[in-house]
């Protein structure tokens, strides 16, 4: 790994803004791609998922989520008047997923410190979480020159379309139960 991805990585954390402006400018997809699978497969792992299943769903699975997230993000973006390069929008992404290292060593807290360690780690994963969040915000608003409420509809987008795929999902499975109840 080169030394601009280290300071990138570090930047993330450090200078946010400034790093992310860079990434965006600078399109390193391939790093944002290795560093965005690394964190996903690191988080799984210490969730306790299976590694074969983790090897096996990693590729397939992953990479296509982080298309398919980086095409929303770039939708919505567009739609909403931002403009940018869709591999700018992609390295942001994978650059602000790097926050997802910090999971396993608190995964590791909370098995390792019984009940007092799950707290402090389940309200740790929200903090990593919201700051990713934050995170996703400033690279939208960086790649695209929107302003920051902007922004926050185009991270949001994904989670809201989630979440009416998941009640459509329901219905059918309600509206198909009530068929089926009713020819038998």
């Amino acid at each position: 790994m080169n030394s601009r991805v280290l300071n990138w990585l570090t930047g993330v954390i450090s200078e946010p803004v400034f790093t992310l402006q860079e990434v965006s400018r600078e399109k390193p997809v391939g790093w944002a791609l290795v560093i965005y699978l690394a964190a996903i497969f690191l988080v799984l792992l210490s969730f306790g998922i299976s590694p074969a299943l983790v090897m096996f769903m990693w590729p397939l699975l992953f990479i296509g989520g982080f298309i398919v997230l980086g095409v929303l993000y770039h939708l919505a973006a567009t739609l909403l008047g931002g403009s940018g390069p869709f591999a700018g929008g992609l390295s942001a992404l994978g650059f602000s997923a790097f926050l997802f290292f910090l999971i396993p060593p608190l995964q590791f807290l909370a098995s390792a410190a019984g009940p007092p360690g799950r707290i402090f780690a389940f309200l740790a994963y929200m903090f990593v979480f919201l700051w990713i969040m934050v995170l996703y915000v400033i690279g939208v608003k960086e790649n695209y020159r929107l302003p920051v409420g902007r922004s926050i509809v185009v991270v949001l987008t994904p989670l809201f379309l989630a979440g009416v795929a998941a009640v459509l999902m329901f219905l059918l499975v309600v509206v198909f139960t009530v068929l089926l109840v009713m020819l038998i």
